[in-house]
């Protein structure tokens, strides 16, 4: 009897292939005829499939397969994207034996790489899949950017060579639900088309007179060029020491290092233990109609005389304020004096908390209004 078909079924099928050519029936056969499939379509539906990118590479073909019809993906290799990224002229494999791959490719084709092989690495981070990548490299027998891959590799563990940060990917409740670039979180196509959200964190660094110290944003920001804001606004990243969830550790150390990063901070004149967690907040806001922000916003108090010295390309200004002087530049805001500008985020947490927050901090009863239980989801 012939063997019952469920139409409903659906089987994942995977064959190696040289791209653009149709391979011998007899090979297909085995793994597709049981599943009511003819091996020569198949072939030529494979064939046309990989002809474009992958003509003439060694590649894994996936066909998934219900109801005797095939769709067919490529899944290609870490190392069939390097040999990819190489563009070595085509060879006749029939003719050409134990091909050997001696090109460069550059650290951007190597980034690139990694985010598509991200969701298959055993990594934690994007810098770790960039450093498997640059092994796959060594396997191949190329050069990254003229280098052998094994020194970028110690140059990215030593902190010498940068790589791509990705933020943290959250749901509305907080719960890490996974990672992506700045880009991403940040382009509005795709904060609405996906609903990304990412986690965040806004620091309030008061001197020891309780003044608080603001900052006005670099006009080469992508998003809120040239507003004032808070001391210092910015995301943890996706690495460990940022991922830690108890006692907020991994959104302080985040802060810690941005506070240097954009206000030249050092890291020993703001103890992570001393930055307070008040509050959390949910929020939406675009920028330029193509950039913007969606984020779970940690409010961070921490009061420490410090020495400040501005990275130009984050920071245009900075002062210090007292709560009237605060006020007044909201006035001149509201009003559009001296063309002030405030981002959104400093604006909700003025609006809802700041001002009540910041006379428990001269009173030192900050925690009667800390609460890092609830979301506040403001517009």
């Amino acid at each position: 009897m012939p063997p019952k078909f469920d139409p409903s079924q659906v089987v994942d099928v995977f064959v190696r292939v040289t791209g653009g050519e149709v391979g011998a029936a007899s090979s297909l056969a085995p793994k597709i005829g049981p599943l009511g499939l003819s091996p020569k379509k198949i072939g030529e539906d494979i064939a046309k499939e990989t002809a474009k990118d992958w003509k003439g590479l060694r590649v894994t073909v996936k066909l998934t397969v219900q109801n005797r019809q095939a769709k067919v993906s490529v899944v290609p290799s870490a190392a069939a994207l390097v040999i990819k990224a190489l563009k070595e002229p085509e060879r006749d494999r029939k003719k050409t034996k134990n091909i050997k791959h001696s090109g460069n490719i550059s650290l951007d084709d190597v980034i690139e790489i990694a985010r598509v092989m991200r969701p298959r690495s055993m990594a934690k981070d994007l810098s770790g899949t960039i450093k498997e990548i640059l092994g796959t490299c060594v396997s191949v027998g190329c050069t990254v950017d003229g280098k052998d891959p094994k020194d970028l590799q110690q140059e990215i563990a030593d902190g010498d060579v940068e790589v791509p940060s990705e933020c943290i990917l959250v749901d509305e409740q907080d719960r890490v639900v996974g990672h992506d670039s700045k880009y991403n979180c940040h382009l509005m196509e795709k904060i609405e088309s996906e609903n990304l959200l990412h986690r965040a964190f806004s620091v309030f660094l008061f001197n020891t007179k309780y003044e608080l110290l603001l900052q006005q944003r670099s006009a080469t920001k992508v998003t809120f060029p040239l507003v004032w804001t808070n001391t210092c606004c910015s995301h943890p990243l996706y690495r460990e020491s940022e991922l830690i969830e108890e006692n907020c550790l991994g959104v302080r150390n985040a802060a810690q290092r941005k506070l240097l990063d954009e206000l030249g901070i050092p890291p020993e004149e703001l103890p992570v233990d001393q930055f307070y967690p008040l509050g959390r907040m949910l929020y939406k806001a675009p920028s330029d109609g193509k950039w913007g922000e969606h984020e779970v916003d940690y409010l961070l108090f921490i009061v420490r005389d410090v020495t400040v010295n501005p990275n130009p390309d984050e920071v245009a200004d900075v002062k210090y304020v007292d709560g009237e002087q605060l006020k007044e530049l909201l006035r001149k805001a509201d009003a559009g004096e001296d063309s002030i500008k405030l981002s959104p985020w400093f604006r909700l947490v003025v609006d809802n908390f700041l001002l009540k927050w910041w006379k428990h901090l001269e009173e030192g009863t900050l925690e009667e209004v800390a609460d890092m239980k609830t979301i506040h989801r403001l517009k």
